[in-house]
């Protein structure tokens, strides 16, 4: 995901990350993505009618492939490449925000 390489980045540095095994930094980087996809996830729902929410719930639970849901979220939520990109700037802003670093 390119969108995501350049905060990935500023989470690494401010991190330290780069001074850990690389195995150790797949396992944090992996953990800090779910959370980004979590918190993602609940404001896009925020922002669902409760039908699109119930049909969003059914095609989870179908377990859908990542591509059907990225559709979904596509066709159904306005604006959902922005509300993702803004998921991943808080969290880098927040991160940064408590490890003391600037934002680059």
């Amino acid at each position: 995901m390119d969108i995501l390489s350049t905060p990935l980045e500023k989470i690494i540095d401010a991190l330290e990350l780069d001074q850990l095994p690389e195995q150790e930094q797949e396992e944090i980087m992996s953990d800090v993505g779910s959370i980004i996809f979590q918190s993602y996830m609940i404001k896009l729902m925020q922002l669902m009618d409760p039908k699109t929410k119930e049909e969003f719930g059914a095609l989870i639970d179908g377990d859908a492939s990542e591509e059907e849901v990225a559709a979904f979220v596509e066709a159904n939520v306005p604006d959902s490449n922005k509300i993702i990109q803004a998921t991943i700037d808080e969290m880098v802003d927040d991160i940064l925000a408590v490890t003391g670093s600037v934002a680059a």
